[in-house]
């Protein structure tokens, strides 16, 4: 009979799911352990599916989604700029102002205007686009 692996999780007749680890003392003996990790496992599950509907939900759409650090740099974006001539290697790990003022595409830089609130117009090579700001 071959040996139980060192580490794994069983799931129950009821759903409950256990990580099981079994260590080896120096005498040959074995202690295993069990843990319910059942919650963990769910809530796992439950961002797994919230994830995949928010992917779902911004390739559907022509907005892009974004998610900036502590520091208000963009450090996850969901949408395609590049239909709008912005490369996504300029956006990422930079702040909102880096982006329109140091933009590898020089029409964003060169007619980004400010306008009410925080909204700017930006002439692309393939279109004006108005780009705003907003969110928690």
């Amino acid at each position: 009979m071959a040996p139980a692996p060192a580490f794994y999780w069983r799931t129950t007749r009821d759903g409950r799911t256990f990580e099981v680890r079994t260590t080896s003392l120096a005498d040959g003996s074995l202690v295993r352990t069990f843990a319910d990790v059942s919650d963990y496992v769910r809530v796992e599950n439950e961002l797994r599916e919230s994830e995949a509907r928010f992917r779902s939900l911004s390739d559907l759409s022509s907005d892009w989604y974004w998610e900036h650090d502590a520091d208000g740099r963009f450090n996850q974006l969901a949408g395609d700029l590049s239909v709008n001539g912005i490369p996504l290697s300029s956006v990422m790990g930079r702040t909102s102002i880096e982006v329109k003022m140091n933009s590898s595409a020089p029409s964003i830089r060169s007619s980004t205007e400010k306008a009410k609130g925080s909204a700017w117009r930006c002439s692309l090579p393939s279109a004006t686009a108005w780009i705003r700001r907003c969110g928690r």
